[in-house]
């Protein structure tokens, strides 16, 4: 459950900047990587454990980032000037 956090990394679009996705990915694995250390610490979990969960959901976010479409940005000049309708009376 530690590393559920890198599926935050999907919800940042890749027209974004690099450095807002590696920051996400960078405090999700910490994370992660931190519980997975108390847990072992507290005879929990083994290392291979952790090491395999933190595999695996990077591998199922790379496959979703393959496979579903990315989000688009919002048009910023669209929004900001909506097209007016007139009325002729």
């Amino acid at each position: 459950m530690g590393y559920v956090l890198v599926l935050g990394t999907c919800l940042v679009p890749r027209r974004r900047s690099a450095w807002l996705r590696g920051l996400v990915l960078g405090g999700a694995l910490a994370y992660g990587s931190l519980l997975g250390a108390t847990r072992i610490i507290q005879g929990g979990h083994f290392l291979s454990d952790v090491l395999g969960s933190g595999s695996l959901m990077c591998f199922l976010v790379a496959t979703l980032q393959a496979v579903l479409p990315t989000p688009a940005l919002p048009n910023t000049a669209a929004s900001q000037n909506p097209p007016t309708v007139f009325n002729a009376m």
